[in-house]
């Protein structure tokens, strides 16, 4: 097939993560190379990075703290509501500044995601998750007349997984050749594998533990603070030592509002904060990749900041630590790619890195209505009928109630099982 007549799909694509210094906005071009083996390529037409608000970070950091001490069954969602209307208008500003990006690029898709599902989520049976910015969705919806396709990981964690590390889709189906090994250093580093032996693929993957989520948050964003602490060679050994005892710090509300209350409460100046985090950062990332025996070159991703990376790579001294191409970009792009993926029914989250049940197809699907929606906070779920393991592994439909003036839009996620290359 000429490179002319193969499948090409545009998507605009807005990535925003628990790092919180902002989102990340891409347009690329999907190529859809061999449908046999199921391989696509990209082109990069346009990344924008636009840097949160000071009054939205410190909303989102007030939500996250306070979603943290409090039981689902007790919290109220006043917090969350402000939030979610804060949060659509901002990127509604961002897409007015992109607006001729857009229209130049003929965008023909939209993804979104957030890691503000991660603050509500907290009972898999009624996923909040996946309706959070479901009217921003609806309005881009209409007002482009094109699909937009978001909360990706709310099925995951119906299946039980933990929600990412979600970048193994983009090793595996579009950046292969370079990245059989990833660790990303956004506000959450994780490590994900991709293996492809004998025509049997293998995926795999872990969150580690905070990154640069912590480091910005004791530096108070602060770039000069941030800057000093990773120059800075002073250590306190009380903090680290709290750090490494505590309960493994996870990507969940409560285990993030933990670590602020434990990054405050010491009585420290911030420079000494970073420089400890940066080491503990460190040794939680060399005891990882030791213990899964990590050995050669690994690609590094993400939005990170150079003094980490470079810490990183002179201290971890058993494995290359190398930048992949367009390593900022590359959440966001992969992104874009779920969301096409979503679309066109394939597999786009793998159990091997989300530790879910199954392989699945996950998204929110929005589509053009001249209907007035509402949307229920707590949507109904129908359990997956009880069939055989086999069956139950790439059969599984997601239920979502969106409740269309009177009517029920009912949105399904149907599995479709993966193909191995020729």
């Amino acid at each position: 097939m000429n490179q002319e007549d193969k499948e090409k799909i545009i998507v605009c694509a807005v990535n925003s993560d628990i790092q919180l210094d902002g989102i990340e906005l891409s347009i690329t071009e999907f190529i859809y190379q061999d449908k046999d083996s199921d391989q696509w390529s990209q082109k990069q037409l346009h990344f924008q990075q636009f840097q949160y608000p000071e009054q939205l970070r410190r909303r989102i950091i007030l939500t996250i703290q306070e979603y943290s001490k409090k039981s689902h069954e007790k919290f109220n969602d006043k917090l969350y509501n402000e939030l979610e209307i804060e949060f659509g208008e901002f990127i509604n500003t961002i897409f007015e500044q992109v607006q001729q990006q857009i229209e130049s690029n003929s965008v023909t898709l939209f993804a979104f995601n957030t890691i503000l599902i991660h603050l509500v989520e907290n009972d898999i049976q009624k996923p909040k998750s996946a309706v959070f910015l479901s009217k921003f969705c609806q309005q881009i919806a209409n007002k482009y007349n094109q699909r937009v396709i978001c909360n990706f990981l709310a099925y995951d964690f119906y299946l039980k997984g933990n929600g990412g590390p979600f970048q193994i889709i983009g090793q595996a189906k579009l950046f292969e050749q370079q990245l059989d090994s990833l660790l990303n250093l956004s506000g959450f580093a994780s490590f994900t594998q991709y293996k492809n032996k004998d025509d049997k693929e293998t995926y795999s993957g872990d969150f580690i533990c905070p990154a640069m989520f912590a480091l910005n948050y004791a530096s108070n964003w602060n770039k000069d603070i941030l800057l000093q602490g990773f120059q800075d060679k002073t250590i306190n050994e009380e903090f680290l030592k709290q750090l490494r005892n505590s309960d493994k710090f996870k990507y969940t509300t409560l285990s993030l509002g933990k670590l602020m209350e434990l990054i405050d409460k010491q009585q420290l100046n911030p420079v000494v904060k970073v420089a400890t985090l940066k080491q503990y950062i460190y040794q939680e990332i060399q005891q990882y990749l030791e213990k899964n025996k990590q050995q050669g070159k690994v690609f590094v991703g993400g939005n990170f900041s150079e003094e980490l990376f470079k810490y990183l790579q002179q201290e971890i001294k058993q494995l290359e630590l190398l930048k992949s191409q367009d390593y900022q970009q590359i959440d966001s792009i992969i992104i874009g790619f779920m969301a096409l993926r979503k679309n066109k029914q394939l597999l786009n989250v793998f159990k091997g890195a989300t530790k879910s049940t199954s392989d699945h197809c996950s998204g929110i699907i929005y589509i053009k209505t001249d209907k007035p929606i509402t949307i229920t906070k707590e949507p109904e779920i129908k359990k997956p009928p009880q069939v055989s393991k086999q069956q139950l592994d790439h059969s599984e439909d997601f239920d979502i109630f969106i409740q269309n003036s009177d009517e029920v839009q009912n949105i399904k996620v149907n599995q479709t099982k993966p193909q191995n290359k020729k």
